[in-house]
């Protein structure tokens, strides 16, 4: 029988001091001193973990449905997982390779309803998958390519019709949400750049400069009327209406520190980050109800591809409680009951693990 984990609360004296030395050892503070940390009153510490599985070679993206977790892993042929929580059986599928049903490389996965959608690169394509795979299944159900000269930074999925991705449609778009309606064939983009951020405010307008440093990926709620976008190069995250296609909250708790260098041989401009910066969010899922973050307080020089903070927040984006993990995470995600964290782990044998969290 599986036992709840021993939950710790730290008091209030304790909790200021681990957020004092957090900011004087690392970058996660911004100019007035304050850590993302501080705004989380309440603080837990995940200890007991279960091992759900450790047979797996370094799984990444984790996404649950039901009694189905899938995940992609480094492999030579077939490159996604379904392992059953049920009978611990684990399931592979979609082929590495050029040819018909193929894919070279995964990028994200996502599950709306009872359908898993993989976006994948350089074929900028969506597949979509039943979540609960039959066994004999070799290709997909159904597959969207982007639009004609559209590629996505991170993602793109489908949400109510709509293709959803961070970009821009023309070399003069000032926006930098894209839009496509599968149904319609037609194609918008919205939302500007934060007036505020002076630091990109000189980036030319008639390259990807500026929407390269606030590139980022997203999960969307399951119901799929909001959707939680986090950013790479900075640290914040915005919530999208998904109806209306608009930003219904932004906060910034660090803005992009990048600078631009052009590079002469290609005429190109590229972006680069400041080494020193805090890399922050690496990756987030959701339920209906709230938004659970994985956090790092690592820079970019740093081995920044792990976290051990979970931060949740409301869909109104108030901070609500800061998980704290004993070990090195690299993904998240939840079931709907908000009764147990799922995450993979970042070590030479890893392993996805299980916090029962209520």
């Amino acid at each position: 029988m599986w036992t709840s984990p021993l939950v710790i609360l730290i008091p209030r004296m304790k909790k200021i001091l681990l957020s004092i030395l957090i900011c004087i050892t690392s970058s996660s503070c911004g100019d007035n001193g304050t850590s993302i940390l501080d705004y989380f009153s309440n603080v837990v510490i995940l200890k007991d973990e279960i091992c759900v599985t450790d047979s797996c070679v370094a799984p990444q993206n984790l996404v649950l449905k039901d009694y189905s977790l899938f995940y992609k892993e480094k492999s030579q042929s077939k490159l996604l997982r379904r392992l059953d929580l049920i009978t611990g059986e684990i399931q592979e599928f979609l082929s590495k390779g050029n040819g018909p049903g193929e894919v070279t490389n995964v990028i994200r996965l996502a599950v709306s309803d009872s359908i898993l959608q993989v976006y994948t690169d350089p074929e900028a394509v969506l597949y979509y998958y039943p979540a609960d795979l039959d066994k004999n299944l070799v290709y997909p159900s159904k597959e969207v390519k982007m639009p004609l000269g559209q590629s996505a930074f991170a993602s793109a999925f489908e949400v109510n019709g709509k293709l959803f991705y961070s970009g821009k449609i023309t070399l003069t778009d000032t926006c930098r949400y894209c839009v496509y309606d599968i149904d319609k064939d037609s194609l918008y983009s919205f939302e500007g750049f934060p007036k505020i951020d002076s630091s990109i405010q000189d980036f030319p307008s008639n390259d990807m400069s500026k929407q390269l440093a606030y590139q980022g990926d997203f999960v969307f709620s399951p119901n799929r009327d909001r959707l939680f976008f986090f950013f790479f190069y900075g640290l914040g995250f915005e919530i999208i209406d998904t109806r209306n296609w608009k930003v219904l909250y932004h906060k910034m708790y660090q803005y992009p520190d990048v600078k631009l260098k052009h590079i002469d041989q290609l005429n190109i401009n590229k972006v680069e980050r400041n080494p020193n910066s805090l890399c922050g969010f690496i990756d987030a899922c959701a339920t209906d109800n709230h938004i659970y973050v994985l956090y790092t307080n690592k820079t970019f020089k740093e081995d920044y591809s792990s976290g051990r903070h979970i931060l949740q927040f409301d869909w109104e984006g108030k901070p609500i409680t800061h998980y704290i993990s004993e070990n090195d995470l690299n993904s998240i995600s939840i079931d709907d009951s908000e009764n147990n964290i799922y995450a993979t782990t970042n070590e030479e044998n890893a392993r996805i693990i299980k916090y029962k969290i209520r």
